[in-house]
């Protein structure tokens, strides 16, 4: 998770993160089928905590989106569909 929020982190710092950009979908894919056992929340906490330097409103937008549908997910207990 650390190398994770690391990566995110260091290309936050050169530009903002498209919702189309490969790490965005990685972290889509990972969120919205998580490995057994593994709670998504984690990340997801981790990922918002990161701090940007400038603006960066498509990675904010995101993180709502993500943040939003996991909240969902777990009043319901499956997906919100149309989450990206």
């Amino acid at each position: 998770m650390e190398a994770t929020t690391q990566l995110v982190d260091n290309c936050l710092l050169e530009k903002d993160l498209e919702p189309n950009s490969v790490i965005v979908l990685s972290i889509d894919s990972y969120l919205a089928e998580p490995p057994d056992a593994a709670d998504p929340n984690v990340i997801l906490e981790a990922l918002a905590k990161i701090k940007t330097v400038e603006a960066r409103p498509m990675w904010q937008a995101k993180v709502r989106i993500w943040t939003d549908r996991l909240g969902q997910t777990e009043k319901s207990g499956k997906p919100k569909e149309g989450g990206n």
